[in-house]
């Protein structure tokens, strides 16, 4: 209903609009015309209102058009409470389900069944799930009907169990039928009733084993891809031999699995911080006095907190529960909601990290990049985030790393070339025209494609490696107070080509939305996001934004990312 009512308020105010146009042309008839375009327009507007669910109809088209209008043209950033109001419904199931990390319910759901099987002798064997957030469980197609009926008898949980086979949500599982095929046991810990009815929780996949044919035999497989077994000559000879097979991958690497432990690197900053805000603004006097200070370097856009690390963190919990350690480097700031005491935080000062501790206080972003790979007890295998990346769906460590250490990358479309870019250029691309002169002169290749604004996966001795041939340079970044013409992205631009150089990295692809708040179109733009949910990451940016904007603006990016990531993830404070 959500949706269908968006879509609805679009052709709504079409309709709207050439009709204004169409009252407008027919005040100018005359004879026996005279009136009637006015009254088709009405006769549009009345029947608009009906199919869209008005319980009135106004008596002329100006109170009309006043009705229509009144939840507020897309384009309102401030707007998006008001048309989620219009989702309501009576029934309470969930129109679909958003699978999550399993926190232990699905684990000990898994045990329960698993249990309920060998007493009642269905063969099983539990495993070769691609996401690590999700259990599987792998039954033969022979034994479907007696596994659903052992899944009825299962008791009351805490949480309500659905079905969920080919997208289509089961409160009942005996009507999904009785055709033997691949189904979810999704646990509904949390569901949203006033945006998209989505329900939020752990999955445990069920694979229904059935039979292969080729030209010389019959055989048994996997119907969904299983990166533990996915074929033999019998189910029961399948669930014999898997003790075996288990053993043998746990000594032995495997081309297709990915065991390395990887950590993710935030940088973060409270730009509500009076005592950090007073110093920046003593240190931007002097520097705004400098021969290359670069005019964007300072705009407040360039530190502005929205909450992005609360959020971008939920989505971490949500997507990505396979992370190791998570370091957030900072100025001595700590977000007041985060759970400095949770395992797997870790809070890095950046008097921590720089070489030279004359080269502090930054508010240097590309600088701090510099000195990243110098955080202590960071994994060889790690992941650079800014605060305004989301993980948008399920991912894998395939995802970013091959099980060789090989790192993927995602290059824009978008190049920086030195010989074409006329005149003054952002910062950011100074600093990338920068890096492809070093690389010219000093390893006689020139890359020119910037990277997507995603997760960057690295390699922390590629990174000492790059220091280390243009140690002048990035010493001569690392320096700088704001970003400035002598700046690099060691991370976001010159690892992804100096690593594929050297045989370590390769491109990928991904799905990817960047959102510029600037748009006028942005509600429209993340109400888009929030209902395809298709994208592998996004990015929420502020570049640009009209100041008479921001508040309206600010008011639904919180509403959206609050839809989007609902649950309040393990390394939040308990309110």
């Amino acid at each position: 209903m959500f949706y269908r009512s968006l879509l609805r308020i679009g052709e709504l105010r079409r309709e709207v609009a050439n009709s204004e146009s169409c009252l407008a042309s027919s005040s100018m008839l005359t004879g026996p015309n005279k009136g009637q375009g006015h009254s088709n327009m009405k006769k549009i507007l009345y029947r608009s209102l009906r199919s869209f669910g008005a319980k009135y109809v106004p008596s002329s088209a100006k109170a009309t058009i006043k009705r229509t209008f009144k939840v507020g043209p897309l384009t309102d950033a401030g707007n998006l409470k008001s048309v989620r109001r219009t989702s309501q419904k009576n029934s309470t199931k969930p129109n679909r389900h958003i699978t999550i990390a399993d926190k232990g319910e699905v684990s000990q759901l898994c045990e329960i069944i698993a249990h309920e099987c060998k007493t009642n002798q269905i063969p099983y064997f539990i495993g070769g799930s691609d996401w690590g957030g999700i259990c599987r469980f792998n039954i033969s197609g022979s034994d479907y009907r007696r596994f659903v009926y052992l899944i009825k008898g299962l008791p009351a949980r805490k949480h309500k169990l659905l079905f969920v086979r080919n997208g289509k949500i089961y409160e009942d599982i005996s009507r999904m039928g009785n055709l033997p095929q691949d189904f979810d046991i999704v646990l509904n810990c949390f569901q949203q009733r006033n945006v998209t009815k989505e329900s939020f929780g752990p999955s445990l996949e069920v694979s229904v084993w059935g039979t292969s044919r080729n030209y010389k035999e019959t055989r048994v497989t996997s119907h969904s891809d299983n990166a533990l077994v996915s074929l033999s000559h019998s189910f029961h000879h399948a669930v014999a031999q898997l003790p075996k097979i288990q053993s043998i991958y746990k000594n032995n690497q495997r081309t297709e699995s990915n065991d390395l432990e990887i950590d993710f690197v935030y940088t973060w900053v409270n730009d509500q911080d009076h005592v950090w805000a007073q110093e920046k603004d003593e240190w931007a006097a002097a520097y705004g006095k400098a021969s290359d200070a670069n005019s964007r370097a300072l705009h407040k856009e360039r530190f502005k907190n929205r909450d992005e690390l609360k959020y971008s963190l939920r989505s971490v919990d949500m997507f990505a529960p396979w992370v190791r350690n998570i370091y957030i480097v900072t100025a001595n700031q700590i977000p007041p909601w985060l759970n400095v005491n949770h395992p797997k935080i870790k809070m890095i000062s950046h008097r921590d990290i720089y070489r030279k501790q004359e080269w502090l206080p930054t508010f240097n972003s590309s600088g701090i990049e510099t000195q990243l790979h110098h955080i202590d007890g960071l994994s060889e295998y790690f992941v650079y985030l800014n605060d305004d990346v989301f993980f948008g769906r399920p991912s894998t460590k395939a995802d970013l790393f091959f099980g060789n250490g090989v790192s993927r990358f995602h290059m824009s479309r978008s190049t920086t070339i030195p010989e074409i870019q006329n005149g003054a250029v952002e910062e950011y691309m100074q600093a990338d025209i920068n890096a492809i002169n070093l690389f010219r002169e000093r390893m006689q290749f020139s890359p020119s494609r910037i990277m997507e604004h995603v997760p960057h996966a690295a390699r922390r001795s590629v990174l000492y490696e790059m220091e280390r041939l243009f140690q002048d340079w990035f010493d001569g970044c690392a320096e700088q107070k704001f970003r400035s013409k002598k700046d690099l992205r060691p991370i976001s631009f010159m690892y992804p080509h100096f690593a594929f150089h050297k045989g370590l990295a390769v491109p990928s692809s991904t799905t990817f939305r960047y959102l510029s708040l600037w748009r006028p179109s942005i509600v429209s733009l993340m109400l888009n996001v929030l209902k395809d949910r298709k994208y592998q990451y996004f990015c929420i940016n502020d570049v640009g934004l009209p100041e008479e904007r921001e508040e309206a603006v600010n008011e639904a990016v919180k509403d959206f990312l609050e839809s989007y990531f609902p649950l309040p993830s393990e390394f939040e404070l308990m309110q």
